[in-house]
């Protein structure tokens, strides 16, 4: 295939990317507007009233600041949602046995794990889940490659 017809897939690729994040995340927000608890099945199996908090996005400043003293490279996607939410709590456990809650971070955090300079110069989190911690490898995300 032609190059120029594989960089024309790879953007309308990215598009749809982002436009499935920014759809996925409106509709979560329309839903919390009407019902701020939602019922969602935990790890145990069981139905747990839940909240979420999307916290206000971040402007171009921030980010551009952010991308330059770290040297990170960030998916587009992910710059995406930090423009629409910069930082998140999913699924906050409400129930008397609450399980851990998702949180999806925003620029504050990414520097704090940053400045602790504990990971490979290459990787920086931008996920916890209990004692799970979702990385991006910069290095990937500068090559290219969707696997980062």
């Amino acid at each position: 295939m032609p190059e120029m017809a594989l960089s024309i897939l790879k953007m309308v690729e990215l598009l749809s990317m982002n436009k499935i994040i920014y759809l996925t995340l409106k509709n979560l927000k329309t839903r919390l507007e009407k019902q701020p608890i939602q019922w969602v099945q935990r790890e145990s199996g069981y139905l747990k009233p839940c909240t979420c908090a999307l916290y206000k996005g971040a402007t171009p400043d921030p980010i551009y600041s952010f991308v330059k003293e770290t040297g990170f490279f960030l998916p587009t996607s992910y710059i995406h949602f930090l423009k629409m939410h910069d930082g998140a709590i999913l699924f906050q456990d409400q129930s008397e046995y609450a399980d851990p809650p998702w949180y999806i971070f925003g620029l504050e955090e990414l520097m704090e794990y940053w400045e602790q300079k504990e990971l490979p110069p290459n990787l920086f989190a931008i996920a916890k889940y209990d004692q799970t911690i979702i990385f991006i490898d910069s290095s990937r995300v500068k090559e290219g490659r969707e696997e980062w």
